[in-house]
C-alpha cells in the first residue's frame, strides 16, 4: 500500500527547509541570493496552498500527482516574486515525491539550485531518497538508477560525500528491486568507494591545513601526497609532495619515476614498488595505484626483457581487463595529411565513467584548436542526454545506439532548440564542456547544429558545428571552452540546423589547465 504524502507545507516545515539547506558558504562570492526568510515563505506557502487546494484534492493517484508537480513547475518558471517562486518549487517537490516521480522532483531541485544559494546536493539527495520509496514498477526502479547515477558522481566530485552515499544507497535499493545484478555490483562498489573517499578526506584535513602555513612539513607532505595519489588519482602533484615527505620508501619511488633520465629498469622498479604497496590498500586506492603502476610498466616495456618483460606485460593486461568492457565505438578515420597532431593531455577522472580519456582523445583529434595549450583535464561530472529536455516544438525520443556510453541516448529534431533546460553551477575557473553527439539526419545547411553553454542570459562560446565535421552515423566529441569569472549557472543547449536530427549521448564537464 502506498502511504499518503501531504502536499501542504506547514510554516514549521518551511523554517526547517531554510535551516537545513542554507549554505555554509558565506565566504564564497555568489551572484545568487539567499533563500527567502522563513516569515516570507510562510506567507507565500499559505498563498500557494490556497491556490492549489482543489488541484491537490483531485490528484488522488500517482499520475495525477505527477501532472500536478509539472503544472506547478511550469508556474514557477514564470513567477517573478522570489518567495512565491520558492514556495511553488517546494510544492512541486512535495507533489513529485508523492507521485514517485524522480524526474519531476529532480527538475524542481534544478530550479531551486539555479535561483538560490543553498546546499543543493543535500536537498537533491534527500528529495530523491524520499521519492525512491514510492517507485512502483521495475521500469521505474531502473529509470531511477539511470537518472541518479551521474548525480552521485557529481556529488563525489564536489566532495559532498554524505549526500552521495545516501543517494547511492537509494539507487542500490532500486537496482536490487529491479533485479539488475550488474547495477547492484557497480553501485555496491561505488558505495564502498564513497566511504573510502569520505574517510580519507577526513583524515587528510589536518595535514592540508598544516601545509598552508608550513609547506615543507614532511609529515603533512606525506599525508597529503598519499591522498592526492591514492584517492584523488592526482600523481602529478602527489609525487612532488611525497618527495618532500618523511616516508623513505615512498620518497624513493617518487624520486625514481620523476628522474629526468629514468631508465626502463628504474621505471619497472618503481612500478614493482607501487604494485606491492597497492596490495595493502583499500579498493579505491588499490585501483588507482595499480593503474599508475601499469602506466609505468607500459612505458618501461620496450626496454625490458625476459621475466621482467613477462611480468610487466601480465600486470598491464590485468589492469586493462579489470577496467571492464567498453562500448564498441566506430573506428575513427585516419587523419588527413597535414592534420594537426592531437594535443597530449593528462586526464584525471573523478567519476566512474570509464571513458574520460577516450572523450578527451576524441575531442583533441577532431578539434585540436579547442584543446590547444591545455595540459591537464579533470572530469568532474557528466550528464546523460536523457536528462536534458527537448526544446519547444522539437520531436524527441530515445533508443539504444551502437557505440553509446549511456543506455539510451536522447534523439531530437526541431526548428529551434533541440536540447535545453538542464543547468549546473560553475565556480570561477576554466572548463571544457564536451557534447558527445551523433548526426542521424543531415540537411543542406553549412552548419549541422550549434552547441552552447548559456550562463544566465549570455552565451559563453557557442560553437557552430559544420556538417563536414560530423559525418552521419559517427559519434563526435564536440568541445567548448568556458571560463566564468564568477559563480554562475550554465545551461547546456544544442540548437537545430534546419531540422537536423541529433542524438545526444552525454555532456561532460572537465576542469582544465
Amino acid at each position: 500500500m502506498r502511504l499518503p504524502v501531504s502536499h501542504a507545507l506547514t510554516g514549521s516545515l518551511i523554517v526547517l527547509l531554510v535551516l537545513l539547506y542554507a549554505p555554509a558558504l558565506a565566504d564564497e562570492p555568489t551572484t545568487k541570493p539567499a533563500v527567502p526568510n522563513a516569515a516570507a515563505l510562510r506567507k507565500a506557502t499559505a498563498q500557494v496552498d490556497q491556490q492549489y487546494r482543489e488541484d491537490v484534492v483531485k490528484a488522488r493517484d500517482p499520475e495525477a500527482k505527477s501532472a500536478l508537480a509539472k503544472k506547478i513547475l511550469d508556474a514557477a518558471k514564470d513567477e517573478e516574486k522570489p518567495d512565491v517562486k520558492y514556495a511553488l518549487l517546494n510544492k512541486a517537490v512535495q507533489s513529485a515525491i508523492a507521485a514517485g516521480d524522480a524526474q519531476a522532483a529532480s527538475d524542481a531541485v534544478d530550479q531551486i539550485e539555479a535561483s538560490w544559494q543553498l546546499d543543493a546536493a543535500k536537498l537533491r539527495s534527500e528529495t530523491l531518497v524520499k521519492t525512491a520509496r514510492l517507485l512502483r514498477s521495475t521500469d521505474e526502479q531502473s529509470s531511477f538508477v539511470r537518472l541518479v547515477s551521474p548525480m552521485v558522481d557529481k556529488m563525489v566530485a564536489e566532495k559532498k560525500f554524505d549526500a552521495a552515499k545516501s543517494l547511492n544507497d537509494a539507487a542500490l535499493s532500486a537496482a536490487q528491486k529491479a533485479g539488475d545484478s550488474a547495477a547492484v555490483k557497480d553501485l555496491t562498489a561505488r558505495g564502498a568507494e564513497i566511504v573510502e573517499r569520505r574517510t580519507a578526506e577526513s583524515r587528510v584535513a589536518f595535514a592540508t591545513n598544516v601545509l598552508k602555513t608550513k609547506p615543507n612539513d614532511p609529515v603533512a607532505n606525506t599525508a597529503v601526497g598519499k591522498y592526492q595519489c591514492y584517492i584523488d588519482d592526482n600523481w602529478t602533484e602527489g609525487l612532488i609532495k611525497l618527495q618532500h615527505g618523511n616516508d623513505a620508501a615512498l620518497k624513493g619511488l617518487a624520486d625514481k619515476e620523476l628522474a629526468q633520465d629514468a631508465t626502463p629498469e628504474a621505471k619497472n622498479a618503481a612500478a614493482d614498488g607501487w604494485w606491492d604497496i597497492a596490495r595493502h590498500e583499500g579498493e579505491l586506492a588499490r585501483r588507482h595505484i595499480q593503474q599508475h603502476a601499469a602506466t609505468l610498466y607500459a612505458a618501461a616495456l620496450p626496454g625490458l626483457t625476459g621475466t621482467s618483460r613477462q611480468k610487466a606485460t601480465q600486470r598491464v593486461t590485468e589492469v586493462t581487463e579489470a577496467a571492464g568492457p567498453k562500448p564498441i565505438a566506430p573506428t575513427p578515420a585516419a587523419p588527413a595529411p597535414g592534420t594537426p597532431e592531437a594535443p597530449k593531455i593528462a586526464v584525471r577522472n573523478l567519476t566512474r565513467a570509464p571513458e574520460a580519456q577516450a572523450i578527451i582523445d576524441a575531442a583533441g583529434r577532431d578539434f585540436p584548436d579547442s584543446l590547444k595549450n591545455l595540459t591537464q583535464a579533470t572530469l568532474l561530472y557528466y550528464r546523460d542526454g536523457s536528462q536534458l529536455a527537448h526544446g519547444q516544438g522539437a520531436q524527441g525520443g530515445s533508443r539504444p545506439l551502437q557505440g553509446a556510453y549511456s543506455t539510451s541516448p536522447s534523439l531530437s529534431t526541431g526548428p529551434n532548440f533541440l536540447f535545453a533546460n538542464l543547468s549546473d553551477p560553475f565556480k570561477p575557473g576554466k572548463y571544457l564542456v564536451v557534447y558527445r553527439v551523433q548526426l542521424l539526419k543531415g540537411n543542406d545547411a553549412p552548419n549541422a547544429f550549434q552547441t552552447d553553454v548559456w550562463f544566465q542570459g549570455e552565451s559563453q562560446g557557442r560553437r557552430f558545428v559544420k556538417a563536414s565535421e560530423v559525418p552521419i552515423g559517427q559519434w563526435k566529441a564536440i568541445p567548448m571552452l568556458v571560463s566564468p569569472t564568477m559563480p554562475l549557472n550554465g545551461e547546456y543547449r544544442i540548437y537545430a540546423g534546419k531540422n537536423a536530427t541529433v542524438a545526444l549521448d552525454r555532456v561532460y564537464v572537465f576542469a582544465v589547465q
